[in-house]
């Protein structure tokens, strides 16, 4: 993963990370947040030799980073998919700047919707991509509409775990890399290259079994250079993105809003 040293917030310098943390780490998580993060760990990045080990070096690393999180932003707390993101972070940086990565991610790149109880940030984020989508390949959209093939379904991972739990290690983090530098136009970007890659086989669908599977086949299938190529033809700047973001909390279009209601 390329330099993070510029999103570790603002006073988080050597030799004031360990301290932070173990000042959360003293503080009391509810029982049941630390029973979620308890079951969570071990499914995380089971394959990788730093997480392998049961209770080895970097599952309570993690355990402490994301203790730590959910310390730190009690308004969200713990939420399954910070997990994966976490423990991705952890296999390119320290245990340290990965929670302070969390953080900016969080903070400063406005993830915090996402994770906050109801999960609105999701629901957005749903309305963004559906949007868009609705602009580029508005066939497709309109198929899927026919469908009922609604986001809810396959694209809560993507956005929750910033596709993480969704593609191999390898993907993600050449997608985190765009993100960290650049914002959450690649999270877009990436949709609308899975909607492309898959469109001619999604025109084809008579019913949900199609799609079901064809998502959840897809991360295996698809190399790395083809996804991003596919994600770098859709050219639209930050100021579409915040347009439509505006548009869902001013003046919703009410037939994309009810595909992406959250149940």
């Amino acid at each position: 993963m390329a330099g993070v040293d510029h999103i570790v917030p603002e006073g988080f310098a050597e030799g004031g990370k360990q301290e932070w943390m173990r000042d959360l780490l003293r503080q009391k998580l509810d029982r049941k947040q630390l029973i979620c993060i308890f079951n969570d760990v071990p499914r995380t990045l089971p394959t990788h030799h730093y997480f392998a080990e049961n209770n080895g070096t970097g599952q309570k690393a993690l355990f402490a980073v994301l203790k730590c999180l959910a310390l730190h932003s009690p308004e969200c707390g713990y939420v399954q998919g910070m997990n994966s993101l976490c423990g991705t972070l952890m296999t390119y940086t320290t245990p340290e700047d990965a929670f302070g990565i969390m953080v900016s991610i969080l903070a400063s790149y406005q993830h915090k919707e996402v994770y906050l109880p109801g999960l609105p940030g999701l629901e957005k984020y749903f309305y963004i991509m559906m949007t868009l989508l609705r602009k580029y390949m508005p066939k497709l959209q309109r198929k899927l509409a026919e469908l009922d093939f609604s986001p809810q379904m396959y694209a809560s991972r993507w956005f929750i775990t910033l596709f993480a739990d969704y593609f191999p290690i390898e993907i993600v983090v050449r997608i985190l890399d765009i993100y960290l530098m650049e914002g959450r136009k690649i999270l877009f970007r990436v949709a609308l290259a899975v909607f492309k890659l898959c469109e001619a086989q999604l025109m084809t669908a008579t019913d949900l079994e199609l799609p079901l599977t064809l998502f959840k086949s897809f991360p295996a299938t698809v190399k790395v250079d083809s996804l991003l190529t596919a994600a770098h033809k859709f050219t639209f700047s930050r100021k579409l993105v915040d347009r439509f973001e505006r548009e869902y909390k001013e003046k919703p279009d009410a037939e994309i809003l009810k595909i992406c209601k959250l149940l």
